[in-house]
């Protein structure tokens, strides 16, 4: 359990030690044990070799019994000095000689040979007592075949064995030395063989406790222990190129999270945005409202206070979006907002309705804002409020180089009162800003419940117009115009109508601006374009010489982007020519951005078309754009005829405008006539035509055929069989 414990080096160093101790008590009692037994066998040997020469040498002498010469042959034992006595004994077992010569001790004694026969006598005897490191060796001397005597022997091997200790004593130092050599050889070996190990060993807790990838085994040779160092090495480099590339990941890799954290998070806040907030302007959008409404609802109740909703749509923001394009319209929309906002109270909340709500997409656009007040004591204050957005927005507003003029129409609903959640409060404040919108636009109006009938006969009408489309309902009247100075037909001025199945004839004051708001004004348009023109083309074939026709052209199809090549289209498959079709626009559609109505104006002109400004004085009337627009003819507005030539300013004004018009080499014509008194101011100015009821009333189709057969020529142009629409 011990070695455990212990290191490669010291388990190699103990393992030395011991195998070197081992080894040489092995060799040490080897070589003692080899050298005892052949110093015992061959001192044994030599002795009894010694006795036998001799007892052979002194055979005679014994047998002669000569005292003399025995003792002689004793003292050759002198050369042997392992011999410590020698004695020479008769048959009898007198003494007859001894070495040494003074000692009589140890004599040996003659055989026993009683009971034991001759041969007795014969045997010699060696007695060897290794403890007393003593040998005694008696033997019988026989000379001429009988026994004469007995020859003993005792040697002392002590000198002997003293040397054979000290051979055995050098040996054993010779392998000591050459054992603790070895030992010493081992231990430089094992250093050769355990540094290496042990620096692998170190090298690889380092790496397992510090996890650093980039510590090396010292290599030096190229043996089979540096190859597994280089080998490890390789090792390391690898881990560490690969636990560099996994940092390297793993650091992209949280790069990667954090951005995606990130990324998530901007579009949580994105998508929290987008839910409550409207993309363009940055307000708060219809969900906002709806959460901010529960909450000053909650907070009206316990103070007893009132809220008030308001409802804001822009006017006639249709066409500068459609005029100069979304962009300017966007910018105009986050200018509007803007203006909102600077408005209002702080504890106010402003809305824009977002057009994506499926709820709205029919109804609201874009140009629709909701503004609800709170902490009210009583209602007249969102009117005063609502008043001062209406003259906030409008202030002209530069736009991308653009002056732009827009008003604003504004619904107001009161909590409790007119609801008590948002969806009916929205209802009503909507149907509120059409009574506004009816009443003039650019104003505000409370809800009442009597708006509900009005807005339910607005939608009524609205589907209603729907289905005329699609039925061909609605018809042309033809009103005649006539020369100031010769009262002769110079042409008319085509007028819709709507033959209702139901309510019978409705005029276009009342369903003229539900077909702008639901946008079906340019179907209705072109439907009535369709008509006027067939009728030209069948005249003409009548040989009617009918004059110029002038048909009303709204503002929606004004800005409409096919409206120039719809025209161009009726042209071409009714065959008429286009000298004899006037165009008549508003000042209203001229004055809001001159550069795309001078183009669109062009576009009218290239056609061989007439263009006419309708109600002429009663809106943005400019000396700049009669000189630089392709204007033919002025249509002076009839509220400034209806109270001539009694009214000094409506008749300064209407001189004003021919005598303008005639300096600009304009055509005017006067609308509205219906007395003889008009008619006689008008010529007396100079005015070149005149229409009105004094003359004519707007008469259909056929009436106004018979109409022009009894007051003009007829071209002979073949009998044909016409019939009128």
């Amino acid at each position: 359990m011990a070695m455990r414990g212990l290191s490669l080096k010291h388990k190699v160093q103990l393992f030395t030690v011991l195998t070197a101790l081992l080894t040489a008590l092995v060799c040490v009692g080897y070589i003692s044990y080899r050298e005892w037994r052949e110093y015992r066998s061959t001192s044994v040997a030599s002795l009894c070799e010694l006795s036998q020469m001799l007892a052979d040498h002194s055979g005679q002498a014994l047998a002669a019994q000569d005292a003399a010469t025995l003792g002689q042959d004793l003292r050759l034992l002198r050369a042997h000095p392992e011999i410590s006595a020698a004695r020479i004994l008769a048959a009898d077992g007198r003494l007859l000689a001894c070495y040494p010569e003074a000692s009589a001790e140890g004599a040996v004694a003659a055989p026993d040979k009683t009971g034991a026969g001759e041969d007795a006598a014969l045997v010699a005897e060696t007695t060897v007592d290794w403890s007393s490191r003593t040998v005694e060796i008696a033997r019988p001397v026989d000379f001429e075949g009988r026994t004469v005597g007995f020859l003993g022997l005792t040697a002392d091997l002590s000198r002997g064995y003293a040397v054979m200790v000290e051979d055995i004593a050098f040996a054993a130092g010779v392998i000591s030395s050459m054992l603790i050599l070895s030992l010493l050889l081992a231990l430089r070996l094992q250093a050769y063989l355990a540094r290496p190990i042990g620096n692998l060993a170190r090298t690889m807790e380092e790496v397992s406790s510090c996890q650093d990838y980039s510590l090396r085994v010292p290599v030096s040779g190229n043996d089979e222990l540096a190859m597994l160092a280089r080998m490890f090495n390789d090792m390391l480099c690898q881990v560490e190129l690969r636990d560099r590339r996994l940092a390297e990941h793993t650091s992209l890799l949280e790069e990667e999270v954090a951005q995606r954290t990130s990324d998530l998070k901007q579009m949580a806040d994105e998508a929290h945005r987008l839910a409550y907030f409207d993309n363009l302007t940055g307000l708060p959008n219809r969900r906002m409202l709806i959460d901010q409404f529960d909450a000053a609802v909650k907070e009206a109740a316990s103070t007893n206070s009132a809220v008030a909703l308001l409802f804001l749509d822009l006017d006639r923001f249709k066409r500068i979006n459609d005029t100069l394009g979304h962009h300017i319209g966007d910018d105009l929309l986050i200018a509007v907002a803007e203006r909102i906002k600077h408005c209002l109270r702080t504890c106010d909340t402003v809305s824009r309705i977002n057009n994506s709500e499926p709820a709205c997409i029919s109804r609201l656009g874009g140009d629709e804002f909701v503004v609800f007040l709170t902490g009210l004591t009583y209602p007249q204050q969102s009117g005063r409020v609502a008043h001062r957005l209406i003259q906030a927005i409008r202030q002209p507003i530069s736009v991308q180089g653009y002056s732009l003029t827009v008003t604003t129409s504004i619904g107001i609903s009161l909590f409790p009162e007119d609801g008590s959640d948002v969806a009916s409060l929205l209802k009503h404040a909507d149907t509120a800003m059409y009574h506004a919108k009816e009443k003039g636009k650019n104003t505000y109006q409370f809800y009442n419940s009597s708006l509900n009938a009005t807005a339910l006969n607005r939608l009524a009408l609205e589907n209603d117009l729907r289905v005329a489309l699609e039925q061909e309902q609605f018809v042309v009247h033809f009103q005649p115009k006539f020369d100031t100075l010769t009262k002769t037909l110079t042409g008319a001025e085509a007028l819709v109508r709507w033959e209702h199945p139901e309510k019978g004839m409705i005029y276009p004051a009342d369903f003229i601006p539900v077909a702008e708001e639901s946008g079906l004004i340019v179907q209705l348009g072109h439907s009535v374009l369709q008509q006027v023109c067939r009728n030209m083309a069948i005249w003409d074939k009548m040989g009617l010489a009918m004059g110029v026709i002038s048909i009303n052209l709204s503002g929606y199809q004004f800005i409409h982007p096919n409206m120039v090549a719809n025209i161009a289209d009726v042209l071409v498959a009714t065959n008429i020519d286009p000298r004899f079709l006037q165009i008549e626009l508003t000042e209203s559609m001229l004055m809001d951005t001159s550069g795309t109505c001078l183009d669109i104006l062009n576009d009218l002109k290239s056609l061989g078309l007439q263009l006419a400004i309708d109600d002429f004085g009663k809106g943005y009337s400019s000396l700049s754009y009669l000189r630089s627009f392709p204007i033919d003819v002025l249509k002076i507005d009839r509220s400034f005829i209806c109270e001539l030539p009694a009214d000094s300013h409506n008749a300064a004004i209407t001189r004003a405008i021919v005598i303008m018009a005639h300096s600009l080499g304009l055509k005017v014509i006067a609308e509205g006539v219906e007395r003889k008194e008009h008619y006689d101011f008008l010529r007396e100015l100079g005015c070149n035509e005149v229409q009105g009821f004094l003359f004519a009333r707007p008469l259909p189709a056929p009436q106004f055929t018979s109409f022009m057969e009894n007051l003009l020529p007829r071209e002979n142009h073949g009998d044909n069989l016409i019939v009128l629409h």
